[in-house]
Parts: structure tokens; C-alpha cells; sequence
């Protein structure tokens, strides 16, 4: 029950991070009616300031949530306050004056005019970039794939993306019509009920639709998923996982998909997995052990310890481990059902998404950290005097790489070295900005 309402409120979450984030900007239009323009921008920053504490706030708390729409909403704030300052400011040195002829010193402009078109563009950037965006990129790096963090990482994934573009439409419409309603009829000496109407009052009845329709969007998500979760058991609360990546040689043991699991569970997949009572720690000598009943008492395999995952309620932990089988008989005589795959057909599992979501994630930490540790020392510097080398890459050596698997900094190497453009510029920031040592 306790773990049902948690996740009710982390699906919540997402639905007050889009009223935290749509209501900032609409907070400064109506200001507007009250603060003077000179004034105002120091509104924005401020309120820009308070959402980018609130996506600290979640960085660092036990079970974050995503932030995207706010952090969004910080970028956007930010320009605007900015183009309104450097607006205020020439128009008071008489500048604006001098290019156009009809101006209002009194008014020398209008919020929504402003926060409009810097909305389109920047939801517009973080939409094309989509999971490429530095924001998505570093939750992945800190917390985990969507598929490792289960039902709420895959929702939180695609209802981050899906509000920013939201917002991106609602900032085409409300851009468009005030903009044609500015050139068209405006008349620049003061603000009658008709122009409070389309600059003020029109982006309020907006964010309102867009509040009652997220809510509702959300209370169903989570009433259709509380029912899926419950009828399929998918990652059941207050578990362990033990999950085996089965590999011998240059070949990795797959079972076929079964159609009668959950969409965030189906596609090939290992056929061995155990699942415990909840535990913070499983020794690998005990791993070790659970993997031998399944493969009917044999002992003649080799195991390591691979990474540890959470989901993102806290609920379930994954303990991720590698299984390197010396005798090709060991499988035939236990109850793991499935067949061998050669490394071009498990690549072109992965690049059909054939592969379940779980198993995606961990082949692409197994690739991702084994090509970093080779290429780059933990600071991303080259360890061979060649640019954008890539050594190569055998299953049959792993038992013996001296790499730690579970340590996310491979991750960020391999997204962060000397082969990336502004190399140390983006560790400066990620160090002194983002405060994330290495």
C-alpha cells in the first residue's frame, strides 16, 4: 500500500512540475500589469533562480524525480529576463527612440511578445536534441536508463519529453497570436481590455487548460498502469533481482521473447534471473549459488559482479552480474530454455529494439564502460597518442578486464573525453557547476 501511493505521488510530481514551470512565466505577464518594465526582469531572474533551486533540490534528493519541464523553464526565463533588461535599458538611453518612430517609453515591451519566441526556441533546441539533451544525458549518467529504474523511469522519460513539447505548442499558438494581434491592431500608447485580453489574460486561460488537462492526463496514466503493474507483477515492491548475462565466448544466451509480459519487459532477454526478499547487498559467493541451481547443480562457470541498479521508487534493487560458462553442456541439462546469438546478431537485436529494455541497458553499459576503460584513464584523457582510436572489443576477455562495472564515471568518460569538442571546459563545469567530483 505504501509503496502503491508512492508511486502515485512520483506520477503526481509530474503534473505539479508543470504548474511549478508553466506558472513562472505567467506570474511575470501578470506582474507586468503591476511592476514597471525596469523592474521586472529582476522578477524573472529571480523566479528563473527559484526553479533552478527546486532542480538542485531534486538532484540531489534520495528518489529524484524528473525535472526537465523546470529546467526548461529556467532557460527560458533566464533569455527572456535577459532580452527584457538590455530592451529596458536601451529604451531609457533613448536608443530605441532613434530607430523606430512610434515608440511608448513607458511601455517599451510586452512580456508574452518576449517570453513567447524565446520558448519556441529553446523548447524547440531541447525537443530535435531529445535524448541527446546534456540534461537527459547527465539523469541517465547519475540515476540510470529508464529501463533500469522501471515503470516510473519509463514514465518519467517519456512524459519529460512529452511536456516539452507541449509546451513548445502552446508556445507556437500563444507566439503566433500575439504576435499577429501586436502588428495588426495594437495601437502602442497603453494597454486597453482588448490588448489585456490577448498579452495577459489569453496565456492565463492557457496555463489553466493546460493544468486541468496534465491532471487528468496523469490520473489516468496512473490508474491504467497501478492495474497493469498489479495483473503482471513487473519489478514487485520490496524485491531483489539477481539477473545473469550468460556468455560463452564471442556468443551471449538469450530466451525468446514471451508475449504475455508487460511491454516494459518484453523482448529477448536472459533467461536466468532470481528474484529475493529485499536485500541491500547480495555476496557474489551466495550469487554464485543461485546461478548453480539454475543451471542444475553444475559448477563449471565462471561469475562477476557486473553493477547495481535501483528503480526509481526505491522499491526494487537489480544486482547485475556476468556468467562466463566453460563447458557447452552446462545449459543443455538445466532448466534455462534458449539459444545462442553471435555479437552481429545480438547488434542487430539491439538495433531493432528486439531486445527487452533490461537486457538493452545492461549490453550497453557491458559495451559503453569496457570501450571507455580501453580508450580513455578516468579523466578522459587518451591513453594512446591517436585521435578518436577504438580498440577492440571481445566478450572472451571480460572475466579478466580490471574494470569496475558499477562505476557510473566510465559513463561519464564516455560521454566527456579528449576525443569531444570543449573537453575541458565541460569538466570545469561539471566540477565547480554541477559539483559532480570524479
Amino acid at each position: 500500500m505504501i509503496n502503491r501511493m508512492r508511486n502515485g505521488q512520483a506520477v503526481m510530481s509530474i503534473w505539479r512540475n508543470w504548474a511549478y514551470s508553466m506558472g513562472a512565466p505567467i506570474l511575470v505577464i501578470l506582474l507586468s500589469l503591476v511592476v514597471s518594465p525596469s523592474w521586472l526582469p529582476v522578477v524573472a531572474f529571480g523566479l528563473e533562480f527559484l526553479l533552478f533551486l527546486l532542480v538542485r533540490s531534486n538532484r540531489e534528493a534520495k528518489l529524484p524525480t524528473c525535472f526537465l519541464t523546470p529546467f526548461v523553464m529556467t532557460r527560458i526565463l533566464f533569455w527572456s529576463a535577459l532580452v527584457m533588461a538590455v530592451i529596458s535599458l536601451l529604451s531609457s538611453q533613448g536608443v530605441i527612440e532613434g530607430w523606430f518612430e512610434v515608440v511608448n517609453p513607458d511601455l517599451p515591451y510586452i512580456p508574452i511578445l518576449i517570453i513567447g519566441p524565446v520558448g519556441v526556441i529553446i523548447c524547440g533546441w531541447v525537443a530535435w536534441r531529445r535524448h541527446n539533451f546534456g540534461f537527459c544525458v547527465d539523469c541517465r549518467l547519475r540515476y540510470g536508463t529508464p529501463a533500469e529504474r522501471g515503470f516510473l523511469g519509463k514514465l518519467f522519460s517519456q512524459e519529460g519529453l512529452y511536456q516539452v513539447r507541449f509546451m513548445l505548442g502552446l508556445a507556437v499558438v500563444i507566439t503566433v497570436v500575439s504576435w499577429l494581434y501586436f502588428l495588426l491592431v495594437y495601437i502602442n500608447v497603453n494597454l486597453n481590455r482588448p490588448d489585456k485580453f490577448f498579452f495577459v489574460w489569453l496565456p492565463l486561460i492557457f496555463y489553466v487548460v493546460s493544468l486541468v488537462y496534465m491532471g487528468l492526463r496523469y490520473f489516468t496514466i496512473w490508474s491504467y498502469y497501478d492495474q497493469e503493474l498489479a495483473m503482471t507483477n513487473v519489478r514487485r515492491p520490496d524485491t531483489t533481482l539477481l539477473r545473469y548475462i550468460i556468455l560463452d565466448n564471442e556468443r551471449i544466451y538469450l530466451t525468446e521473447p514471451d508475449n504475455n509480459l508487460s511491454p516494459l519487459s518484453r523482448g529477448y532477454d536472459t533467461p536466468a534471473s532470481v528474484t529475493l526478499s529485499r536485500r541491500d547487498n547480495v555476496p557474489v559467493h551466495e550469487a554464485r549459488g543461485y546461478f548453480q541451481e539454475l543451471a542444475g547443480g553444475d559448477n563449471s562457470f565462471s561469475l562477476r559482479f557486473m553493477y547495481k541498479s535501483t528503480d526509481a521508487g526505491g522499491d526494487c534493487n537489480v544486482f547485475h552480474y556476468i556468467v562466463n560458462i566453460g563447458d557447452m553442456a552446462l545449459l543443455a541439462h538445466s532448466s534455462l530454455k534458449g539459444r545462442w546469438f553471435t555479437m552481429p546478431e545480438l547488434e542487430r537485436l539491439l538495433n531493432g529494439d528486439s531486445l527487452a529494455p533490461l537486457m538493452a541497458a545492461e549490453i550497453h553499459r557491458l559495451y559503453t564502460v569496457t570501450m571507455a576503460w580501453k580508450t580513455y584513464d578516468r579523466l578522459g584523457r587518451r591513453l594512446y597518442k591517436i585521435k578518436n582510436y577504438r580498440p577492440t572489443f571481445r566478450l572472451r576477455d571480460i572475466q579478466n578486464w580490471d574494470v569496475d562495472f558499477n562505476d557510473s564515471q566510465w559513463l561519464r568518460v564516455a560521454v566527456n573525453n579528449q576525443d569531444r569538442p570543449f573537453y575541458s571546459l565541460k569538466r570545469f563545469w561539471r566540477r565547480y557547476v554541477n559539483g559532480v567530483r570524479e
